[in-house]
């Protein structure tokens, strides 16, 4: 029986995992974008529930109601689960837009409104507002707080508050409503006037405390994010101490070897001094690229046209290295993109030298490819070579600093182009090629022209 039910929970949460599965293009935005796509899947599940649950609460009574009662429930509630069922797989197949949480929360007011309609013009205002029927504007609002923003809330509050009196005002002016005091309204076939006024007061304060609870929620995950950010520059950090420190220990070995075969010898021997200029030259690049890793790249942004920039640094980089020359290729004869062009060109420098490392030099063959197309209202930058490509067992730590499959280099260009491209709000990633080689994708987007800030 134990495992009968644990093999039916593996299969839910399996089940789960899918359907909680982000977009391939929402990874490349930021945490809280991830976290607030995260929670609207996550709330659409909860709706899928609620409404079916209701669904089913609808199916018992339908036998006690009228007839038209009973159809106009089910098929409502049953149009309802079929909207929640399609959003989620618009969501499954689509990346997320803030709108949409702002669309599926008014679809619910409107359906709950619709409910409330039809039985106030069928049964009367009393049978509407001295029932729970309201019950489904408070199911909208706690609803929209589970997808950790206030403005939300604050959102389907005012909306649930606007429909609620106007159609208290429409249902005074066309059906009329019957005012008593408490006493009539409690046992009689009348509305007392301060009931209607606290039921509104009622939605609006609920709508309150869940834009209350949406910014205590948001801190608390804000937090959670700020301290694992912290943990991970803490461990980047010692991890590029022992690397430099591991790094540092060879040239300085030979350094010294070196110049203990100089003072044995009594001479100055050519070789063994180009060979400790070697070192020192290997040293050199080492700290220079700690340094260069550790300091804040500056992004000052502008409109620029992306072509023309990528196209001439081809150019350039072609006259420094005939024998490994770059070809660049794209159908746009011009991209207008809001970016930091040193930034972008540095990044091209790392992917460029990371290519001509292991590129063979066929400078008429096999040329290195710099490609330029345009994805998803982002503009991608892929870098290709014809070498031996990157070894399985290397593909996750591409990023990670002083990781290199090749015996020169630092490790730090594909490290220090992953975090550019995070500050500018892209992404880079590495796809193997069918023919064989590397392929290197730049991701990016337009940027604010006021943004300042620094990796």
């Amino acid at each position: 029986m134990k495992k009968s039910m644990l093999r039916i929970w593996s299969f839910v949460r399996e089940i789960l995992r899918h359907l909680m599965r982000p977009h391939p293009q929402e990874l490349c935005q930021g945490t809280h974008f991830q976290e607030e796509a995260r929670s609207e899947r996550f709330t659409n599940l909860v709706r899928f529930v609620v409404v079916l649950v209701l669904t089913m609460a609808n199916m018992m009574w339908a036998f006690g109601n009228e007839y038209l009662y009973a159809i106009f429930d089910l098929v409502v509630c049953l149009v309802w689960l079929a909207l929640t069922a399609g959003y989620h797989g618009w969501l499954m197949r689509h990346p997320y837009r803030p709108v949409f949480k702002y669309a599926s929360t008014t679809v619910d007011i409107l359906v709950a409104m619709c409910f409330m309609i039809v039985y106030a013009v069928v049964e009367g205002p009393v049978f509407v507002f001295k029932t729970a029927i309201f019950i489904y504007l408070f199911h909208a609002l706690g609803l929209a707080a589970l997808r950790f923003h206030r403005n939300l809330a604050l959102y389907a509050s005012g909306l649930a508050v606007g429909l609620l009196g106007g159609m208290w005002v429409w249902l005074d002016k066309v059906v009329g409503i019957t005012y008593g005091s408490r006493f009539e309204h409690a046992f009689g076939h009348q509305l007392n006037f301060h009931y209607l006024t606290d039921i509104l007061i009622y939605t609006g304060l609920l709508g309150f405390l869940t834009g209350m609870l949406v910014m205590t929620l948001r801190r608390q995950m804000e937090l959670r994010v700020a301290e694992a950010e912290r943990a991970v520059r803490e461990e980047e950090r010692v991890r590029m101490a022992a690397g430099l420190a591991h790094e540092i220990r060879n040239p300085l070995a030979g350094i010294h070897g070196f110049t203990q075969l100089i003072q044995d010898e009594g001479t100055a021997n050519p070789r063994h001094v180009a060979a400790i200029l070697d070192e020192v030259k290997r040293l050199n690049e080492m700290v220079e690229g700690y340094l260069l890793y550790s300091r804040p790249f500056p992004v000052k942004p502008r409109m620029i046209d992306l072509v023309a920039r990528v196209r001439d640094f081809c150019r350039r980089q072609s006259l420094q290295d005939p024998d490994r020359p770059l070809r660049f290729e794209t159908e746009k004869p011009e991209y207008l993109l809001t970016t930091d062009p040193d930034a972008v060109e540095q990044m091209l420098v790392n992917l460029v030298l990371n290519a001509r490392r292991y590129h063979p030099p066929h400078p008429s063959d096999q040329p290195i490819v710099v490609r330029l197309r345009e994805d998803c209202r982002a503009v991608l930058l892929s870098v290709e070579d014809a070498g031996p490509g990157v070894e399985p067992h290397m593909v996750e730590r591409l990023f990670v600093p002083f990781q290199t499959s090749g015996g020169a280099g630092t490790g730090l260009g594909l490290s220090m182009t992953s975090k550019i491209a995070g500050q500018l709000g892209g992404e880079v990633t590495y796809h193997p090629r069918e023919q064989g080689g590397a392929c290197f994708v730049l991701r990016l987007r337009s940027l604010p022209e006021d943004t300042h800030e620094g990796v």
